[in-house]
């Protein structure tokens, strides 16, 4: 029969061990070259650095063929980055003759910023503003910073709705494609709730007991993707498994073996506390511009009928589209060239870009 005594010692163990050890992770970070301009169907893609007021620059790439044609601000979902799926979007975009900024989170891919995978939806509001600002700013040669749209996939359609809505002069129009919109359709049960809530105070009395003896500790982090009872913050059956990282889907086949910047299955825990800082849904009446939102009717992450629900309820010029397929579908083939025709039409009907879209890509 154990002692008080060793009771004791167990408790202070595992404390010691929340605090001091539990899912810290190493995740470092070096510069990566810079990307070397590319040109594909009279598109040049080049790359441009955006200041923020953190200090840290957001990398971003620059699609442009020509002329001075209106400019489509994209960001990836969550903890993703520009690469991969987003560049077929911003290459057929540039070849219907809009200009493309699409650019990286702080933290994520090629942008600077420390430490890594930190997902904080007003920083990614803080991110967007920062790209728009400089494209008004008239920073960016060759295009026409009076009509800029913005463009946020899955997790940065949340952001990217609510940088529109806070705006001082209104976006020209804004792309939510299968949008996180406040109501994800798996969210983390109670015991993983509590699991993160113990992690983010675990973190914080840690950082803060090494702090009194001089020292550093790595942050802690915890899977962004994985399947349904994996315990992974994004869940849906068509994610990579946590176990094997293994997945069918066409999605995250496209994906590079090597991101710019690293990449890995993470995002820092202190991130959840945020995750209701901001408020898509009153902001979709709020954007002030022409809203398209395309949603999969059989998307496991985001509940169609919840996205029916807000659009029904919502004041302002919005226009859903459904495709049939799940939440990954809508990037790849065969419904990526349908996709990408529908929001060509619609962008060019609200922007008046030069009507010259084909479906390669």
């Amino acid at each position: 029969m154990m002692t008080w005594g060793v009771v004791s010692l167990l408790v202070l163990a595992g404390l010691g061990w929340l605090l001091l050890f539990a899912n810290r992770r190493t995740f470092g970070w070096i510069a990566p070259a810079g990307a070397p301009n590319i040109t594909q169907d009279g598109v040049v893609r080049s790359t441009v650095w955006i200041p923020t007021p953190s200090g840290s620059r957001i990398e971003g790439w620059l699609y442009h063929s020509g002329g001075a044609p209106p400019v489509i601000v994209m960001a990836p979902g969550l903890a993703g980055t520009k690469e991969g799926p987003l560049e077929r979007f911003a290459w057929g975009f540039a070849r219907a003759g809009f200009a493309v900024v699409s650019f990286d989170f702080r933290s994520f891919g090629g942008s600077e910023g420390l430490p890594r995978h930190d997902i904080d939806p007003r920083a990614h509001v803080a991110d967007f503003a920062a790209v728009i600002a400089h494209v008004r700013a008239g920073r960016i040669e060759g295009v026409d910073a009076s009509r800029v749209a913005l463009w946020g996939t899955s997790f940065s359609g949340a952001s990217a709705l609510c940088t529109a809505a806070s705006l001082e002069a209104p976006a020209a129009a804004v792309v939510l494609h299968v949008p996180y919109l406040g109501k994800p359709a798996q969210a983390p049960g109670f015991v993983q709730m509590l699991g993160y809530v113990g992690l983010v105070l675990g973190e914080m009395a840690g950082d803060a007991l090494a702090k009194l003896f001089g020292a550093g500790l790595h942050p802690v982090y915890i899977a962004a993707y994985g399947k349904p009872g994996e315990g992974a913050f994004g869940a849906s059956r068509d994610c990579p498994s946590r176990r094997n990282g293994a997945s069918d889907h066409s999605f995250w086949k496209a994906l590079p073996e090597t991101y710019r910047g690293g990449w890995r299955n993470l995002m820092l825990v202190r991130g959840v506390q945020h995750l209701d800082a901001i408020d898509p849904p009153a902001a979709l009446s709020k954007a002030r511009c022409p809203v398209m939102l395309v949603a999969a009717t059989h998307d496991d992450m985001i509940h169609i009928v919840d996205t029916r629900e807000l659009c029904a309820k919502s004041e302002g010029d919005i226009r859903l589209v459904e495709i049939e397929g799940g939440h990954f579908d809508p990037y790849v083939d065969p419904w990526f060239a349908p996709n990408l025709a529908g929001q060509v039409e619609f962008l060019r009907t609200v922007l008046g870009a030069e009507a010259r879209w084909t479906a390669a890509g």
